[in-house]
C-alpha cells in the first residue's frame, strides 16, 4: 500500500540533504516547510509536494490517504542508547535513592545490575520478550521508530545470547527498527576480577557474538571497568571490525575519554562528570556525545549536562532515554522536555539530537533520521501546530500517528493490530 499524507501545516526536521552530523551553532537550525504533502511508495519517501500534485498521484496509484488535519509532521525519534531488554523491576531502588543511598552503595549490597542479572537468568526468553514489548509499545507510542538495544544483563554467554535472541524477535515484529549492541563489559560479576572477566568477554564472547550485533560497548566508570579494559576492548573490536560505543564519566572521570581518538568509538554516552580535557578529547575523536537527560535528572537536577559546552566545542550531540531497570522510561518526549528545561537545549537543537545525530551514531543516516526523498518513511504526525509546543505539551498525547518503513503502526493514537498482538 502506498500512502499520501495531506493537510500538513508544516514538515520539520534536520536541514535537508545533510552529509555530516549537526554540530556547533548549526545545531540550532532546522528545516521547516509549510503546507506540503508527503507521498510514500514502497516504504520510501517518494516525493514532497504541494496540493497541485495530489490528483495526478490519485489517478496513477492505489493510495491510502492520511489527513494530518493541520498538524505537524517530523521524522521518527532515534533512541540511540537503551537497556530496554530485561526482566524484573527495581522500584525499591527508587526509594532507596530518595533516602540517600548512592548507585554504588545499592550495587554493593547486591542490588542494581546484580539484581537484574538474577532476574534475567531466572526468566525465559519468552518472558523477557513479553515484558520488553510493553516498554517497546510505550516508546513507539511516544514517537520512537528506531531503538538501539544493549545486552549486559546476561553476565554469562548463555544469558547474553538469550538477550540477543529477544532483540531479534523484537526486530521480527516490524514494530520498531532495532540496532543491537553487545555490552559484555557492563559490571564485574561476583567471583571475577576485572582483568579475568575482560579477557573472557574480549576473547570468547565478543568474537562469538560479533556476527549478530552492530556494536560493542563498555561501562568505563567508577564501580565498573577502567581504561585497561577499554583498551583491550578497542583492540579486539578493531580486529573484528565492530564499532564501539562507550559509557563514560557518569559517576567519575576515570580517564577513559583520553583513549577514544582513532579507536573506532562512534558514541560516548552519559558525560556528567566532565572537565575541559574531556571535551577536547571528544572533539578530537569525532565521536558523537550522547546525553541521557532522564538518567541525569534521576541523579539530581545539578547533574544535568550543559549542552552549550558541547556546542561551543563543535561536538555533535544526541539525546537518548537510557531506558533500563534503574531509569524505566522509554519516552523520548520526556527526554526532550528535560533536555530543554534543564540542559540548555533549544527546541531546534533537541530535534536534531533525537533524529539525524543519533542516526549518524547508529550508522543509519543514509536511510533514516530525516524526511529526505529516497529515505525510509519513518515519520510522526503530531497533534501540535507549532513545533515549540513539543516540550511544552510533551505528556499530553501529542504523537497522533507513527509510520514505520512506510506503514502506520499507530493511528489516531490507537495501536494497529500488529502492535495489539503484543500488549
Amino acid at each position: 500500500m502506498d500512502y499520501l499524507i495531506t493537510g500538513i501545516s508544516g514538515i520539520i526536521g534536520p536541514t535537508k540533504e545533510r552529509t555530516n552530523p549537526v554540530a556547533g551553532s548549526e545545531a540550532n537550525r532546522i528545516s521547516f516547510v509549510e503546507g506540503e504533502g508527503i507521498f510514500i511508495r514502497n516504504g520510501i519517501v517518494e516525493d514532497i509536494l504541494d496540493a497541485s500534485g495530489f490528483n495526478s498521484l490519485r489517478k496513477k496509484y492505489r493510495i491510502r490517504e492520511i489527513d494530518a488535519r493541520g498538524n505537524l509532521v517530523m521524522p521518527g525519534f532515534v533512541d540511540s542508547h537503551t537497556h530496554v531488554v530485561f526482566s524484573g523491576t527495581r522500584e525499591n531502588e527508587f526509594y532507596e535513592k530518595l533516602a540517600g543511598m548512592s548507585y554504588l552503595e545499592i550495587q554493593e549490597r547486591g542490588g542494581g545490575i546484580y539484581k537484574t542479572f538474577k532476574d534475567v537468568a531466572s526468566s525465559s526468553e519468552t518472558e523477557i520478550f513479553r515484558q520488553t514489548m510493553r516498554r517497546i509499545y510505550s516508546a513507539v507510542s511516544n514517537g520512537t521508530t528506531t531503538m538501539e538495544m544493549k545486552t549486559g544483563y546476561g553476565i554469562d554467554r548463555d544469558n547474553e545470547a538469550k538477550l540477543i535472541r529477544v532483540m531479534n524477535r523484537i526486530r521480527g515484529t516490524g514494530l520498531v527498527n532495532v540496532k543491537k549492541t553487545f555490552l559484555g563489559l557492563h559490571v564485574i560479576p561476583p567471583g571475577f576480577n576485572e582483568n579475568e572477566y575482560t579477557d573472557r568477554v574480549c576473547n570468547q564472547m565478543l568474537p562469538e557474538f560479533s556476527r549478530d550485533v552492530d556494536f560493542a560497548d563498555i561501562f568505563c566508570d567508577n564501580g565498573a571497568f577502567g581504561t585497561e579494559s577499554l583498551l583491550k576492548l578497542e583492540n579486539k573490536a578493531q580486529e573484528l571490525g565492530i564499532p564501539l560505543r562507550v559509557h563514560s564519566n557518569e559517576i567519575a572521570d576515570m580517564g577513559c575519554l583520553d583513549h577514544i581518538a582513532g579507536s573506532g568509538v562512534v558514541s560516548v554516552d552519559h558525560l556528567i562528570k566532565m572537565s575541559d580535557r574531556n571535551f577536547e578529547a571528544i572533539a578530537k575523536s569525532g565521536a558523537i556525545a550522547t546525553l541521557l537527560p532522564i538518567t541525569a535528572y534521576s541523579l539530581g537536577p545539578s547533574e544535568m549536562p550543559d549542552f552549550r559546552r558541547f556546542m561551543n566545542m563543535d561536538i555533535p550531540v544526541s539525546i537518548a532515554t537510557d531506558c533500563s531497570p534503574s531509569t524505566y522510561s522509554s519516552n523520548m518526549l520526556y527526554a526532550i522536555y528535560l533536555a530543554v528545561r534543564f540542559s540548555h537545549f533549544t527546541i531546534e537543537s533537541a530535534i536534531n539530537a533525537v533524529t539525524i545525530n543519533p542516526a549518524y551514531s547508529l550508522g543509519i543516516s543514509g536511510e533514516r533520521g530525516s524526511l529526505d526523498i529516497g529515505k525510509k518513511a519513518d515519520l510522526l504526525v503530531l497533534n501540535v501546530d507549532d513545533y515549540r509546543k513539543i516540550p511544552y505539551e510533551f505528556d499530553s498525547g501529542i504523537v497522533r500517528d507513527v509510520i514505520l518503513n512506510g506503514r502506520p503502526v499507530i493511528t489516531d493514537r490507537i495501536p494497529g493490530r500488529s502492535m495489539r498482538n503484543y500488549l
